[in-house]
């Protein structure tokens, strides 16, 4: 539980942007996964698992901000916005 809290204050801190694929409308050729924005989390310092990431619709298939769940504990759970641009 001490683990979980201290993740999440670095969490909580956190700005995540990632780059994609994309056709004119903002449509990704593909799409952002749980274990991508794990993996963009784990590259600021964070270490967390892509099970922690909480995706209501299973991934991300748009350009634009995402509020994603993160949960890392069943008592411990906070929220991040996620930024998809297109490359």
């Amino acid at each position: 539980m001490a683990d979980a809290a201290t993740r999440l204050e670095a969490i909580n801190q956190l700005r995540i942007t990632l780059s994609a694929r994309a056709g004119d409308e903002g449509r990704l050729f593909g799409s952002i996964t749980a274990h991508d924005i794990a993996e963009a989390i784990k590259q600021q310092g964070v270490t967390i698992s892509k099970h922690e990431v909480r995706l209501e619709q299973g991934s991300i298939r748009q350009v634009g901000e995402h509020t994603v769940g993160i949960s890392l504990h069943n008592e411990v759970t906070t929220e991040i916005v996620v930024t998809v641009v297109a490359e």
